[in-house]
């Protein structure tokens, strides 16, 4: 959680919309911390509902429609992201540039969402031999920096694809993409080479066949390593006594699996208020 904060803020999020649904003591802690400090909104999210039989995921559709309708008029543009997921520019250093750089070399003026393309990066693949042969525990424990390997084939827009929007171009959200507009405006698909969705999970369909896939070495989220290294290393000094964390970041060891050498494995990387 805390580098999901952290990260994000350094790439110019200034304020979260978070749905409890469940929460453990310590992250409960954590994020009250952030709630006291005007960074972020915690929802409660329990519904008394039985999710994918009474409704889809715990009312994803609801609540990323609730964060549209709260944000509008109150930011410039809103991320509907999960928390495996982070929009990752790939010339520019924060979010606001890379809409800035991107109004510059694009017509945006009807520019209602930004849709980036999904890289799964599988938590089944190896460490990142620069950072597993790190004595620093709090490097080796943070995902963006310990998983560099991705799937080289990215997915489509609107497969997978997440989101930068403009809320009050909106008129109602979906997971993937927006699914309707105020009349007048769309979606502008981000190349690949301006930035990608990096997300950090398990393979989508169980087991370990993920690791099969053509995939490449990127490094891209390894440019903010050091100010998200100091960034975690002191919230979480100041939140360890307070919240009961660990003296040390834990990362337990597990068998990760490295895919083949050869043509397959090849080397490659809510907004400011208005």
């Amino acid at each position: 959680m805390l580098e999901f904060l952290e990260l994000y803020g350094i790439l110019g999020v200034h304020h979260f919309t978070l749905y409890n649904h469940t929460l453990g003591p310590e992250v409960g802690c954590i994020l009250q911390d952030y709630v006291s400090r005007g960074v972020v909104t915690l929802l409660p999210w329990k519904l008394n509902m039985a999710s994918q039989k009474e409704i889809r995921t715990e009312g994803l559709f609801a609540a990323l429609n609730d964060c549209l309708y709260r944000s509008m008029y109150r930011y410039s543009h809103a991320a509907l992201v999960d928390l495996d997921e982070y929009i990752v520019p790939r010339h520019n250093d924060t979010l606001p540039e890379l809409i800035k750089w991107l109004g510059t070399r694009l017509n945006t003026r009807t520019t209602g969402s930004y849709s980036f393309q999904n890289a799964f990066f599988y938590l089944q693949w190896s460490d990142d031999h620069r950072i597993s042969s790190s004595t620093d525990p709090f490097q080796r424990g943070l995902v963006t920096l310990r998983k560099t390997r991705r799937r080289a084939k990215l997915h489509p827009h609107k497969q997978r694809s997440k989101y930068l929007c403009r809320p009050e171009h909106v008129v109602e959200a979906g997971n993937h993409f927006v699914w309707e507009f105020v009349p007048g405006h769309g979606t502008l698909n981000v190349p690949p080479d301006a930035a990608i969705l990096h997300h950090y999970r398990v393979c989508e369909f169980g087991g370990d066949d993920c690791v099969k896939t053509a995939s490449v070495v990127d490094r891209t989220a390894h440019r903010y390593r050091v100010r998200l290294l100091e960034r975690v290393r002191a919230r979480w000094a100041e939140l360890r006594e307070k919240c009961g964390l660990w003296e040390y970041p834990v990362v337990a060891p597990r068998v990760t699996t490295s895919p083949p050498a050869g043509p397959n494995s090849t080397v490659v990387k809510q907004l400011r208020q208005s």
